[in-house]
This record gives C-alpha cells, structure tokens and sequence, in this order.
C-alpha cells in the first residue's frame, strides 16, 4: 500500500518572507525586501487543497500558546478576499526606532542565528521523519541535556510541545519544525519559539502517524497517558512533571479551544468548518489522555 503523504510534503502553502511595519497602529503594511535586506514576517497564502490551513495554522498556535508554549505573534489577515496566515519571524530583531535606515521609512532587521534539528544531530533534510527504530525524541532530549543554556526549561518545553502535537492532531512535527536560537557569540543555546503546527488529521489521505513516537506507539488516534508516561522513562524526566504537562496543556487548549474558534470566526465573517474539526479531534484526545484521579 502506498504511504500516505505528510503535510510538508504535500507542498501544503506557498509562502514568503515580507517586512511587516505596524508601527503606526493601523493596517500592516507589506513590503519585499530588496538585495541583502531581511524580511520579518512569513507570510503564507491559501492552498485550495487544503481548505482552511491558514485558518488552521492559526487556531493551534492560539491553542498551543494557551497550553503554556512560547509563540511568536502571529495574525490573520484578509486581502482579495482570501485570508492570508502571518507570523513574526524569531529568527529576526528589529532595531529600536532612532536606528532607521538613513532616509528610509523602514527600520533595520538583525538576522539571528537559528538551526532546525537537521542541522543540529547533522541529518539530511530527507530524514526528518522517523524510520525504523530511530527514536527522535530521546536525540533531541539528549542534545538539550548537553547544549541547553537552560536544559530543564527547554526539555520542559519539548514535552509539552509533544503533548499539544498529539491533543491538536499535528502528525507532522518533524525535526525542521524543531528549531534552536544560537546566541550571537554563540555561547547561548535555547529551543525557539514553536510554529508550524496545524492540525493534520482533519485532512483526508493525509498519515496519521506521528512524527515521533511517543511511549509504544507513533500512532495519533492511539497516543494515551501511558505513552506518555513510558516517554518519561525514556527521556529519563520525572513522570510528575509529564503529568503535570499532560493536565495544563488539556486545560489550556480545553479552556481556550470554543472562545478562539468564536473569535476566529467572527474577525473572519464565515464559519470555519477545519477548526471546529480540530475542536472534536482535540476534546475526544483530551479525554482519552485526561489523568483524572491520577
């Protein structure tokens, strides 16, 4: 049987970096940078096999932001009447105001240096995805052990972001999703941000394999608190504190999940069919991953 295709290789969205200035308060301006000039926001536009994943995108950062992960701003914007999805990139500083370009209306952008797990365990791109019995999670524990200028909250953070991948549906968070800040004399190392995270089982043909195993299994429809627990052991992190991850992220994204879809629909002025999709997919996970009693 052929497998099933993952989102990233289903060249899911078109996208490009812009510089985005809101410094006046009112609607974003756009701009493309020119020559060596540096963009500050991604930008991805509407895909029409896959309806909805701007949208998409959208809903489970605010979701995961709302279960305790650090993410960069990000909106929805509406231009020819398609909404365009809009991140800040983390990988960037804008320079304070008095540093403007001389006779420019655009401030300077400072490039920070950010590698994705490929490039920090030094694997091909074609490799982000686990085969056989390689086990991801234990090599990017093991490299935030040893690396981390803060090792504890970023391992901290890693299994958390596990935690939301399996509650919000994501399959698709492979090691190019999984990105660390390099200090820029390069004596501090920390987990970025978090981005890229849809949900992708509300597409159909799409895998429903996880990126990366979790305790016995690597399937989404599977994952209970016990892999979880049994990933503990495996990344040798107490057991409490992946209970504690597991009951804030259901919170977060159980408390937050009705008020950002009613909030999303209404900026929008449409109903948005995928998100209350993820919504579904998200309470029947939360049900089944809950440590009620625990």
């Amino acid at each position: 049987m052929q497998e099933e295709a993952k989102l990233s290789l289903a060249g899911a969205q078109s996208k490009m970096g812009l510089y985005v200035d809101r410094s006046s308060g009112s609607l974003p301006q756009y701009f493309l940078p020119q020559g060596t000039a540096a963009s500050t926001h991604i930008v991805k536009a509407v895909n029409r096999r896959f309806g909805q994943l701007s949208e998409n995108e959208y809903y489970c950062l605010r979701l995961a932001e709302a279960a305790g992960l650090s993410v960069p701003e990000c909106y929805l914007d509406t231009i020819g009447g398609q909404p365009l999805f809009v991140i800040e990139r983390f990988d960037r500083m804008v320079l304070p105001e008095d540093d403007r370009r001389a006779g420019g209306g655009v401030q300077r952008v400072q490039r920070l240096h950010q590698e994705d797990f490929c490039q920090v365990l030094g694997l091909l791109p074609e490799r982000k995805y686990e085969k056989g019995g390689v086990r991801y999670a234990k090599k990017v524990r093991d490299v935030l052990y040893e690396c981390s200028s803060d090792p504890v909250r970023d391992i901290e953070a890693f299994v958390r972001l596990l935690v939301v991948n399996a509650v919000l549906g994501n399959c698709d968070g492979h090691l190019k999703n999984l990105t660390v800040l390099r200090g820029t004399d390069w004596s501090s190392f920390a987990l970025a941000p978090v981005y890229d995270i849809a949900s992708t089982v509300v597409y159909g043909g799409l895998d429903r394999h996880m990126a990366m195993r979790i305790g016995s299994t690597n399937k989404i429809d599977e994952v209970d608190r016990d892999d979880f627990l049994a990933l503990a052991k495996e990344l040798d992190v107490s057991p409490r504190m992946v209970r504690r991850l597991i009951e804030e992220v259901c919170e977060g994204v159980g408390g937050a999940a009705s008020d950002v879809l009613r909030d999303t629909e209404d900026a929008l002025g449409a109903s948005l069919s995928k998100l209350r999709d993820i919504e579904v997919f998200a309470r029947a996970q939360i049900d089944r991953l809950g440590i009620k009693g625990a």
